[in-house]
């Protein structure tokens, strides 16, 4: 059996294939968002899982079962705004072992009542994170395996590249950005910095080779007007609202509404668009967010508007085979083209709209001609060259300057090395010496 997250919450399918089953349902009440499963019990029916929430009081550690329906599948185990791991104990007693504040906890737990039976200790002060996951794992017979690299995004460089690959500079010191939008006019880049338990957006002036901070509170995903004048952005410390900011810092923040997962586009009349739960594309005007079509087969993401405000560059799973780029017309009329071939995510325009790139599956970065206004037309896709680091299609990878001649790419620092995995033999009896 296969348990895997979708738009409504977890399902399961039989490992030969078939039909997928809902085992859980997202619930609106506590504004649900995701469901991620850790693992299954010893008893191979039961099963943890976390429900993130737009409301972090209402994120938590549940307990599911496979034969329970998916509308009350679901047995309160603990508040954490992280992921959880079970880890079973020598005796046939378990432990719940999640992420608080930095910290990596052990909780003990009986999985057969399903319940918790003491209180939490430490076990590492530090702990490493991959998305909202301890990046810990447990096996059977008690051996550990952690990182403790203290970021959800690792430290990176980043790099311009030429058209044909070439490296030719870097840009500031290297850092854990999770974004990095370039200004319509090129001269500088907000930065979307994701330091533990600090997430803030800063700007970065290219010619002076200098960072200012321009969020205090919390900022995530920046986006630029087209006049380049303000910053949009979503705050993930006051329940993904939506604010507007003058880019010279010249006046106060002003709310827009929300809540809102992630910005990627700003028109030329002021609307925003984004994403929110389960991938739904939407538009924040006037307060309010909306969904930006009314019907969804498949999920799409990454939305990217065109210069002129006539087109909609995105991705979309709707083959069932894997993400493929599209462009749709904005507003939504019913026309679309299918841009990709062999996969792709991460699309960008260039500034005068005469191009649009993305990442194909086998990770090079390609260029496609096009030809927007009221039509769209476009060519076939070429290869430009295999980016410096393998780009997932979740986390912004790279960005284009105005002219589409440089392409700015998050590396590898020099030097750097990836985090060691340290192993523990038996993690219970190393904790008590």
């Amino acid at each position: 059996m296969i348990v895997f997250s979708n738009r409504r919450g977890l399902a399961r399918v039989p490992a030969s294939g078939g039909q997928p089953v809902q085992l859980t349902a997202l619930d609106e009440n506590r504004e649900e968002i995701w469901h991620y499963i850790s693992g299954f019990l010893p008893d191979g029916k039961h099963f943890l899982y976390s429900g993130n929430s737009r409301q972090r009081a209402n994120t938590g550690i549940f307990l599911g079962s496979i034969d329970a329906p998916a509308a009350s599948n679901r047995k309160f185990i603990l508040s954490s705004n992280s992921g959880v791991v079970y880890a079973p104990g020598p005796r046939g007693d378990g432990y719940v072992l999640f992420e608080r504040e930095g910290a990596l906890m052990a909780q003990p737990f009986d999985p057969t009542a399903s319940r918790l039976t003491g209180e939490p200790f430490l076990v590492l002060p530090k702990i490493g994170l991959a998305g909202n996951f301890p990046t810990v794992y447990v096996s059977q017979n008690g051996v550990m395996a952690y990182s403790v690299k203290g970021a959800s995004f690792r430290t990176t460089q980043l790099a311009w590249f030429t058209r044909k690959g070439e490296r030719v500079g870097d840009v500031g010191p290297p850092g854990p950005y999770a974004a990095f939008p370039i200004s319509p006019d090129g001269k500088r880049i907000a930065i979307d910095r994701v330091d533990r338990g600090d997430r803030n957006i800063w700007l970065f002036d290219l010619a002076r080779n200098a960072f200012m901070r321009f969020t205090f509170d919390s900022g995530s995903y920046p986006v630029w007007s087209p006049d380049g004048r303000d910053i949009a952005y979503t705050n993930p410390a006051s329940n993904y609202s939506a604010y507007r900011k003058r880019a010279d810092g010249t006046a106060p923040e002003q709310p827009l509404g929300g809540p809102v997962s992630r910005l990627t586009s700003w028109t030329r009349d002021g609307q925003l668009l984004g994403t929110q739960a389960g991938n739904v594309p939407m538009v924040l005007a006037g307060g309010k967010v909306t969904p930006l079509l009314e019907k969804m087969e498949a999920a799409r993401r990454q939305l990217r508007l065109s210069p002129d405000g006539k087109w909609i560059a995105y991705i979309s799973d709707e083959s069932k085979q894997r993400n493929e780029v599209y462009v749709q017309s904005f507003p939504p009329t019913g026309i679309k083209r299918q841009i990709s071939t062999t996969g792709g995510f991460e699309p960008r325009w260039r500034n005068d709209g005469r191009e649009l790139f993305y990442i194909a599956e086998d990770g090079k970065l390609m260029a496609v001609p096009v030809k927007t206004g009221a039509t769209f037309e476009f060519g076939s896709p070429s290869a430009l060259f295999e980016p410096p680091v393998p780009q997932g299609p979740d986390t912004p990878g790279y960005e284009v300057s105005p002219d589409g001649q440089r392409f700015l790419f998050r590396t590898v620092p020099a030097g750097e090395r990836t985090a060691p995995i340290t192993i523990v033999t038996i993690w219970l009896a190393a904790l008590k010496q």
